[in-house]
């Protein structure tokens, strides 16, 4: 399928790169409208900015916090992110957390933008992020926590991304014994 813009049109689009436009299709009364990238694809990130991740030893050390990236994308986009934490003991083997307990979780709807998620931003123009914590992990049983973040990223088709989040102190998970 072809389109053809207006040049003044054009004109706007070529200044900008891409943009995140919408089209709507009319078929026998109904409508149906999708959301379409036009210009080049943007690549999506391989690694998040900004400092984030599980921090190991906050507040105190059998405690993590789970800090999510600061998404930062172009163009300005929807993403949907779930936030898991799987662990391990020799006496359990792998375990999931999500949000809403063992294996489930809840995806979070924020607007990634270059300058970071949207919802994130204070009056002053600090970044608030989302943290996930404190978690308190009991100490003697050997335990490892690592992190995951599933994104969808909402361009003019959804991108999946599965990632780790890195561990601070150590990397990339937190070990408790």
């Amino acid at each position: 399928m072809s389109f053809t813009l207006g040049q003044s049109i054009a004109r706007q689009i070529n200044g900008k790169g891409s943009v995140l436009a919408q089209v709507a299709f009319r078929q026998s009364g109904a409508t149906e409208t999708l959301s379409v990238m036009v210009g080049p694809s943007p690549a999506v990130p391989q690694f998040w900015t900004s400092v984030f991740g599980l921090q190991c030893t906050a507040p105190s050390a059998n405690q993590a916090t789970l800090l999510a990236p600061n998404f930062t994308v172009t163009p300005t986009t929807t993403i949907d992110v779930r936030p898991w934490l799987a662990w391990y003991t020799p006496a359990t083997g792998w375990q999931w957390l999500g949000t809403e307990g063992p294996n489930a979780s809840r995806w979070y709807r924020w607007t990634g933008t270059p300058d970071g998620v949207a919802q994130w931003h204070t009056a002053s123009g600090t970044v608030n992020p989302w943290t996930w914590g404190p978690i308190a992990v009991t100490p003697g049983h050997g335990t490892y926590v690592i992190a995951v973040l599933e994104a969808i990223y909402w361009y003019s088709h959804p991108v999946y991304v599965w990632r780790y989040a890195h561990s601070y102190p150590s990397s990339p998970y937190c070990a408790y014994n």
